[in-house]
Protein backbone atom coordinates (compact mmCIF):
# COMPACT_ATOMS: atom_id res chain seq x y z
CA UNK A 1 0.00 0.00 0.00
CA UNK A 2 2.89 2.72 0.77
CA UNK A 3 3.80 2.55 -3.05
CA UNK A 4 0.25 3.62 -4.01
CA UNK A 5 -0.03 5.93 -1.20
CA UNK A 6 2.62 8.19 -3.45
CA UNK A 7 1.65 7.16 -6.68
CA UNK A 8 -1.94 8.35 -5.80
CA UNK A 9 0.53 11.84 -5.09
CA UNK A 10 -0.28 11.67 -1.42
CA UNK A 11 3.11 12.32 0.61
CA UNK A 12 3.39 9.08 3.57
CA UNK A 13 4.62 12.04 6.97
CA UNK A 14 5.05 9.34 9.55
CA UNK A 15 5.11 5.40 10.00
CA UNK A 16 4.75 3.52 13.56
CA UNK A 17 5.59 -0.21 14.21
CA UNK A 18 7.18 -2.97 16.31
CA UNK A 19 10.23 -4.01 14.47
CA UNK A 20 12.87 -0.86 13.85
CA UNK A 21 15.04 -2.80 10.49
CA UNK A 22 11.57 -2.63 8.82
CA UNK A 23 10.50 0.85 9.94
CA UNK A 24 14.13 2.38 9.14
CA UNK A 25 14.07 0.20 5.87
CA UNK A 26 10.13 1.98 4.38
CA UNK A 27 11.88 5.05 5.66
CA UNK A 28 14.60 5.10 3.53
CA UNK A 29 12.64 3.51 0.92
CA UNK A 30 9.68 6.00 1.05
CA UNK A 31 11.20 9.04 2.66
CA UNK A 32 9.56 8.86 5.42
CA UNK A 33 10.30 12.12 8.15
CA UNK A 34 8.88 10.59 11.27
CA UNK A 35 9.17 7.10 12.75
CA UNK A 36 7.35 5.97 16.20
CA UNK A 37 8.16 2.61 18.02
CA UNK A 38 5.28 1.13 18.78
CA UNK A 39 5.17 1.76 22.70
CA UNK A 40 4.98 5.44 21.01
CA UNK A 41 2.28 5.15 18.26
CA UNK A 42 -0.36 7.56 19.72
CA UNK A 43 2.06 9.71 18.99
CA UNK A 44 1.55 9.24 15.54
CA UNK A 45 -1.73 10.14 15.81
CA UNK A 46 -1.40 13.61 17.59
CA UNK A 47 0.94 14.78 14.62
CA UNK A 48 -0.46 17.77 13.11
CA UNK A 49 0.60 17.57 9.57
CA UNK A 50 -1.12 14.01 9.43
CA UNK A 51 -4.53 13.97 7.33
CA UNK A 52 -5.46 10.32 7.58
CA UNK A 53 -4.44 7.44 8.59
CA UNK A 54 -3.79 3.97 7.12
CA UNK A 55 -4.20 1.21 9.76
CA UNK A 56 -3.04 -2.38 8.19
CA UNK A 57 -2.85 -4.03 11.68
CA UNK A 58 -3.55 -7.57 12.73
CA UNK A 59 -7.89 -7.84 12.13
CA UNK A 60 -8.61 -7.70 16.11
CA UNK A 61 -6.53 -4.75 16.01
CA UNK A 62 -8.67 -3.05 13.52
CA UNK A 63 -12.05 -1.18 15.24
CA UNK A 64 -9.26 -0.22 18.16
CA UNK A 65 -7.17 2.12 15.86
CA UNK A 66 -9.71 3.14 13.68
CA UNK A 67 -11.93 4.74 16.70
CA UNK A 68 -8.49 5.86 18.20
CA UNK A 69 -7.52 7.60 15.17
CA UNK A 70 -11.20 9.04 14.31
CA UNK A 71 -11.17 10.65 17.53
CA UNK A 72 -7.19 12.63 17.26
CA UNK A 73 -9.68 13.72 14.26
CA UNK A 74 -7.39 11.94 11.35
CA UNK A 75 -9.54 10.34 8.57
CA UNK A 76 -9.00 6.46 8.61
CA UNK A 77 -8.27 3.64 6.01
CA UNK A 78 -8.45 0.79 7.31
CA UNK A 79 -7.45 -2.52 5.90
CA UNK A 80 -10.05 -5.33 5.79
CA UNK A 81 -11.93 -6.73 8.42
CA UNK A 82 -12.77 -3.14 9.45
CA UNK A 83 -14.91 -4.61 12.52
CA UNK A 84 -14.97 -8.31 13.61
CA UNK A 85 -18.41 -8.12 15.52
CA UNK A 86 -21.66 -5.64 15.62
CA UNK A 87 -20.79 -4.43 18.60
CA UNK A 88 -17.26 -3.07 16.80
CA UNK A 89 -19.06 -2.08 13.79
CA UNK A 90 -21.22 -0.12 15.57
CA UNK A 91 -18.31 1.81 17.34
CA UNK A 92 -16.48 2.52 14.48
CA UNK A 93 -19.47 3.99 12.64
CA UNK A 94 -20.36 5.84 15.72
CA UNK A 95 -16.70 7.40 16.06
CA UNK A 96 -16.91 8.20 12.25
CA UNK A 97 -19.68 9.73 12.15
CA UNK A 98 -19.18 12.16 15.53
CA UNK A 99 -15.82 12.95 14.22
CA UNK A 100 -17.72 14.07 10.79
CA UNK A 101 -14.35 12.65 9.17
CA UNK A 102 -13.88 10.06 6.38
CA UNK A 103 -13.81 6.15 7.18
CA UNK A 104 -13.53 3.45 4.52
CA UNK A 105 -11.93 -0.01 4.54
CA UNK A 106 -9.95 -1.24 1.99
CA UNK A 107 -11.93 -3.60 -0.49
CA UNK A 108 -10.10 -2.10 -3.68
CA UNK A 109 -11.66 -4.60 -5.83
CA UNK A 110 -15.08 -2.22 -5.94
CA UNK A 111 -13.19 0.09 -8.25
CA UNK A 112 -12.29 -2.30 -10.87
CA UNK A 113 -13.07 -2.66 -14.20
CA UNK A 114 -14.90 -6.17 -13.85
CA UNK A 115 -16.87 -5.28 -11.02
CA UNK A 116 -18.03 -2.01 -11.93
CA UNK A 117 -19.19 -3.90 -15.53
CA UNK A 118 -21.16 -5.91 -12.87
CA UNK A 119 -24.22 -3.74 -13.60
CA UNK A 120 -24.26 -3.80 -16.86
CA UNK A 121 -24.11 -7.41 -17.41
CA UNK A 122 -26.75 -7.73 -14.66
CA UNK A 123 -29.05 -5.29 -16.86
CA UNK A 124 -28.11 -7.89 -19.80
CA UNK A 125 -29.35 -11.21 -17.84
CA UNK A 126 -32.12 -9.29 -16.32
CA UNK A 127 -34.33 -11.38 -18.24
CA UNK A 128 -32.67 -14.57 -16.30
CA UNK A 129 -32.35 -14.48 -12.36
CA UNK A 130 -29.47 -14.67 -10.62
CA UNK A 131 -29.61 -18.45 -8.92
CA UNK A 132 -26.08 -18.68 -7.04
CA UNK A 133 -22.54 -16.93 -6.19
CA UNK A 134 -19.73 -19.32 -5.98
CA UNK A 135 -16.34 -17.47 -4.50
CA UNK A 136 -12.99 -18.64 -3.69
CA UNK A 137 -10.05 -17.23 -1.93
CA UNK A 138 -7.65 -19.18 -1.51
CA UNK A 139 -3.35 -19.51 -1.07
CA UNK A 140 -1.01 -21.72 0.02
CA UNK A 141 0.40 -19.57 3.34
CA UNK A 142 4.19 -19.84 4.70
CA UNK A 143 5.95 -18.32 7.33
CA UNK A 144 5.34 -15.20 6.59
CA UNK A 145 2.24 -15.33 7.27
CA UNK A 146 2.13 -16.81 10.66
CA UNK A 147 0.49 -14.05 12.45
CA UNK A 148 -2.80 -15.04 10.75
CA UNK A 149 -2.43 -18.10 12.56
CA UNK A 150 -3.14 -16.54 16.05
CA UNK A 151 -6.59 -16.82 17.14
CA UNK A 152 -6.27 -13.55 19.63
CA UNK A 153 -5.23 -11.46 16.37
CA UNK A 154 -8.36 -12.03 14.25
CA UNK A 155 -6.50 -15.14 12.74
CA UNK A 156 -7.83 -17.24 10.18
CA UNK A 157 -8.52 -17.79 6.30
CA UNK A 158 -12.45 -17.20 6.77
CA UNK A 159 -11.52 -13.50 8.14
CA UNK A 160 -8.27 -13.31 5.84
CA UNK A 161 -9.92 -13.64 2.78
CA UNK A 162 -13.02 -15.18 3.50
CA UNK A 163 -14.06 -11.58 3.75
CA UNK A 164 -13.66 -10.26 0.41
CA UNK A 165 -17.18 -12.91 -0.25
CA UNK A 166 -18.75 -11.58 2.28
CA UNK A 167 -18.01 -8.44 1.20
CA UNK A 168 -18.97 -8.64 -2.41
CA UNK A 169 -21.96 -10.29 -1.61
CA UNK A 170 -23.15 -7.42 0.43
CA UNK A 171 -22.53 -4.84 -2.36
CA UNK A 172 -23.61 -6.65 -4.67
CA UNK A 173 -26.97 -8.24 -3.69
CA UNK A 174 -27.54 -5.01 -1.02
CA UNK A 175 -29.01 -7.58 1.39
CA UNK A 176 -27.64 -9.97 4.75
CA UNK A 177 -26.35 -13.01 4.17
CA UNK A 178 -28.21 -15.88 6.14
CA UNK A 179 -26.16 -18.33 7.14
CA UNK A 180 -27.10 -21.75 6.77
CA UNK A 181 -23.71 -23.85 6.87
CA UNK A 182 -20.36 -23.54 7.98
CA UNK A 183 -17.54 -26.21 7.79
CA UNK A 184 -14.18 -24.96 8.85
CA UNK A 185 -11.00 -27.13 8.79
CA UNK A 186 -8.50 -26.46 11.88
CA UNK A 187 -5.34 -25.79 11.14
CA UNK A 188 -1.97 -27.76 11.97
CA UNK A 189 -0.17 -27.29 14.78
CA UNK A 190 1.81 -23.99 14.42
CA UNK A 191 2.43 -23.04 18.23
CA UNK A 192 -0.70 -21.21 17.94
CA UNK A 193 -3.65 -22.19 20.93
CA UNK A 194 -7.38 -21.83 20.02
CA UNK A 195 -8.87 -22.82 17.07
CA UNK A 196 -8.05 -21.40 13.61
CA UNK A 197 -9.72 -22.15 10.38
CA UNK A 198 -7.20 -22.99 8.07
CA UNK A 199 -9.99 -23.68 5.43
CA UNK A 200 -13.49 -22.86 5.69
CA UNK A 201 -16.87 -22.99 3.69
CA UNK A 202 -19.89 -20.72 4.47
CA UNK A 203 -23.73 -21.18 2.65
CA UNK A 204 -26.29 -19.59 2.50
CA UNK A 205 -28.76 -17.20 1.11
CA UNK A 206 -29.08 -13.80 0.22
CA UNK A 207 -31.72 -11.72 -1.57
CA UNK A 208 -32.97 -15.60 -2.29
CA UNK A 209 -29.27 -15.93 -4.27
CA UNK A 210 -27.10 -19.45 -2.88
CA UNK A 211 -24.31 -18.20 -1.80
CA UNK A 212 -20.83 -20.35 -1.46
CA UNK A 213 -17.98 -18.66 0.16
CA UNK A 214 -14.71 -21.10 0.54
CA UNK A 215 -11.21 -19.79 2.08
CA UNK A 216 -8.24 -21.21 2.52
CA UNK A 217 -4.60 -21.10 3.69
CA UNK A 218 -3.54 -24.63 2.05
CA UNK A 219 -5.10 -24.52 -1.36
CA UNK A 220 -3.63 -23.03 -4.77
CA UNK A 221 -3.92 -19.47 -5.34
CA UNK A 222 -7.19 -18.62 -6.72
CA UNK A 223 -9.75 -15.35 -5.99
CA UNK A 224 -12.77 -15.55 -8.27
CA UNK A 225 -16.40 -14.88 -8.02
CA UNK A 226 -18.38 -16.82 -10.47
CA UNK A 227 -22.58 -15.97 -10.84
CA UNK A 228 -24.69 -18.45 -11.95
CA UNK A 229 -27.69 -17.79 -13.83
CA UNK A 230 -31.47 -19.74 -14.05
CA UNK A 231 -30.66 -20.16 -18.00
CA UNK A 232 -27.42 -21.82 -17.39
CA UNK A 233 -25.25 -18.82 -18.29
CA UNK A 234 -22.27 -17.69 -16.11
CA UNK A 235 -20.32 -14.88 -15.23
CA UNK A 236 -16.93 -15.24 -13.74
CA UNK A 237 -14.99 -12.22 -12.17
CA UNK A 238 -11.21 -12.68 -10.68
CA UNK A 239 -10.66 -10.42 -8.01
CA UNK A 240 -7.78 -7.74 -8.45
CA UNK A 241 -6.84 -5.09 -6.50
CA UNK A 242 -7.17 -1.15 -7.25
CA UNK A 243 -5.41 0.64 -4.17
CA UNK A 244 -4.38 3.83 -5.79
CA UNK A 245 -8.19 4.33 -7.17
CA UNK A 246 -9.53 3.36 -3.61
CA UNK A 247 -6.96 6.11 -2.39
CA UNK A 248 -8.28 8.71 -5.29
CA UNK A 249 -11.62 7.91 -3.97
CA UNK A 250 -10.59 8.05 0.03
CA UNK A 251 -9.25 11.69 -1.07
CA UNK A 252 -11.92 12.71 -2.96
CA UNK A 253 -14.95 11.82 -0.25
CA UNK A 254 -16.06 14.26 2.02
CA UNK A 255 -18.08 11.69 4.75
CA UNK A 256 -18.65 8.51 5.26
CA UNK A 257 -20.56 6.89 2.81
CA UNK A 258 -23.57 5.56 5.02
CA UNK A 259 -23.96 2.41 3.03
CA UNK A 260 -20.25 1.73 4.07
CA UNK A 261 -21.84 1.82 7.40
CA UNK A 262 -24.73 -0.36 6.46
CA UNK A 263 -22.77 -3.17 4.98
CA UNK A 264 -19.86 -2.75 7.39
CA UNK A 265 -22.51 -4.09 10.25
CA UNK A 266 -23.72 -6.51 8.11
CA UNK A 267 -20.44 -8.23 7.73
CA UNK A 268 -19.54 -8.16 10.86
CA UNK A 269 -22.83 -10.01 11.86
CA UNK A 270 -21.71 -12.81 9.33
CA UNK A 271 -18.16 -12.94 10.80
CA UNK A 272 -19.29 -13.14 14.33
CA UNK A 273 -22.03 -16.36 13.46
CA UNK A 274 -19.60 -18.07 11.42
CA UNK A 275 -17.24 -17.73 13.89
CA UNK A 276 -19.33 -19.21 16.71
CA UNK A 277 -19.97 -22.23 14.55
CA UNK A 278 -16.23 -22.65 14.22
CA UNK A 279 -15.97 -25.15 16.68
CA UNK A 280 -13.98 -28.83 17.49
Amino acid sequence: MLPAILRSGQEIVAIAGRDPARLAEFQTEFGIASVYSWKAAGRLLEHPRIDAVYIPLPNSMHAEWTVRALEAGKHVLCEKPLALTVAEADRVAAAALASNRVLMENFSYQLTPAYLALNRDGEEAAASPLQSIDIHQSFFATEDHHTRYFLELGGGSFLDVGCYGVDFVHRLLDSQIEIAEVTASPAPARGTPGFIDETCVLCGRAASVAISITSSFAQAQRQDYILHFADGAQHQIVRVANPVALLEAFAAASQTDPADIVRWRRNASVYEQALGRMQY
